[in-house]
């Protein structure tokens, strides 16, 4: 039952990606430690909002999963 649903997701970002594909992603200012290099250049930006839930096992904390939803410059949901 999870991977059909898991799949129209799927659909749905990659129907709204070509578009996203054909602008040009500003290369985003961020610090040279963690700074992509080489050719790699960036493909979309888009706005999040979610949330990270962890669980303390063994006395640390761990992450569990991250679970957001990515909207485009239109406010319309990407995934």
């Amino acid at each position: 039952m999870k991977r059909p649903f898991l799949l129209a997701i799927a659909v749905a970002a990659a129907v709204s990606l070509p578009s996203a594909a054909t602008a040009t992603v500003p290369t985003p200012d961020v610090p040279s430690v963690i700074a992509v290099t080489g050719d790699e250049k960036p493909f979309l930006a888009a706005h999040a909002e979610g949330v990270q839930s962890y669980a303390c096992r063994s006395g640390a904390w761990a992450l569990v999963a991250p679970r957001a939803t990515l909207y485009g410059d239109n406010d319309k949901v990407i995934a």
